[in-house]
């Protein structure tokens, strides 16, 4: 996209910029004759973007002394006078400066670089520096409007520095929020009870494209840090994730079956938009979520003694719920055995199912496998009754 350059300014600028130090920023006159002392009037995307990737990763810190002179002697003497003591980088004047010598900047290219070798936003301070400089540089060229999110969004080949800025970005939402910004939406108005949209760190979840580029992150190398940055969603805000893993189109990872998995059991119990997100689920297009519903639904009802909860109670809801969805006989056709057993004793007693024809039907099907399930089912249930 980028259009690249030769020369010294397009390759060195970057290490010369850190060389200097914070005296680079001094002042727009300073700055630009340090900018033709070392590249001429060429100024390209790429550098800018590397230039403004250095400051972000370095705003505080450097060595007050430079090894560099701040200007040529041609430019007026200005290195030999007292230099300031900045303790960080000016990049309104290092904006300011660029524009001056290269007015035909596109900052939306200049987006677009960020994605290279090297590039990092690892703290708060590095965030608010960075999208200061973004949006002067959008400022400056006139666009006015919605930032470019499409160029955060899209997948970036520096996969390390595309998650460092989301990390930035969702932990600092009063400096830069996805929410605030343009993207495509899940549909909450399905919803029974409404998030609580007003709340930036909620209504960041409704961001299709967002939980997109996680599960592209997560599936580029990055699935630890992009589980980290999810572990929370199942109690903060779980009717968002889970609309926006339902709603967008790649296809099922690793990691969005098990986001999916855990958040599904946060409806299986009492939750007030438990029937409209099940029900979205059950019948959503892709014939992959409903294997998923219902493996969460026997993980939940398994789990039941660990989690200090009852096993009669939970499978209660899981066949109340199979009830209301029509998915009884699909359930009672899938695995594991011990669960779908269990589920077929209760819809006999409440008379849903014919329990000794279910049996023969299933020896007929899954032959010794099923008989061994079976039988190793009745001995525990026999050791419960004993206990």
């Amino acid at each position: 996209m980028a259009v690249k350059g030769g020369g010294l300014l397009d390759g060195a600028l970057p290490d010369l910029v850190l060389e200097m130090g914070y005296q680079f920023t001094n002042s727009v006159e300073e700055c630009r004759a340090s900018l033709l002392q070392f590249g001429g009037r060429e100024v390209y995307a790429a550098t800018v973007a590397k230039v403004i990737g250095v400051m972000a990763r370095t705003h505080t810190g450097l060595d007050d002394s430079s090894t560099l002179p701040l200007t040529c002697p041609e430019a007026g003497g200005w290195g030999e006078r007292e230099q300031k003591t900045d303790k960080t980088w000016n990049v309104e004047v290092f904006i300011k400066s660029v524009h001056e010598l290269q007015t035909t900047l596109n900052w939306k290219e200049i987006i677009y670089e960020l994605d290279h070798a090297g590039f990092c936003v690892k703290d708060r301070a590095g965030l608010i520096l960075l999208m200061k400089a973004l949006k002067l540089g959008l400022q400056t060229q006139g666009l006015q409007g919605l930032f470019p999110m499409d160029l955060f969004y899209r997948h970036w080949k520096n996969t390390d520095g595309q998650l460092s800025l989301f990390q930035q970005i969702l932990r600092n939402p009063d400096v830069f929020c996805f929410a605030e910004q343009q993207c495509h939406s899940s549909a909450t108005e399905i919803l029974k009870v409404q998030p609580d949209l007003e709340n930036k760190e909620i209504a960041t979840w409704r961001s299709l494209d967002l939980i997109e580029t996680l599960l592209y992150l997560a599936d580029s190398g990055h699935s630890m840090q992009v589980a980290e940055l999810l572990a929370f969603l199942p109690q903060f805000c779980p009717g968002l994730p889970v609309l926006g893993l339902l709603q967008i189109n790649p296809l099922i990872t690793l990691l969005r079956r098990e986001l999916l998995g855990k958040l599904f059991k946060v409806f299986l119990a009492a939750h007030p938009n438990s029937g409209v997100i099940l029900a979205h689920a059950w019948h959503s297009q892709s014939i992959q979520i409903k294997p998923i519903l219902m493996l969460s639904m026997a993980d939940w009802y398994l789990k039941a003694g660990q989690e200090c909860d009852n096993e009669h109670s939970r499978l209660s809801r899981i066949l109340d719920v199979a009830q209301d969805l029509k998915a009884l006989s699909m359930m009672l056709n899938g695995q594991p055995f011990p669960f779908v057993i269990d589920l077929a004793i209760l819809a006999s007693r409440r008379e849903y199912l014919n329990l000794e024809k279910w049996l023969a039907d299933k020896i007929r099907e899954h032959g010794e496998i099923f008989v061994a399930a079976t039988v190793k089912f009745l001995q525990r249930k026999d050791r419960k009754s004993v206990v």
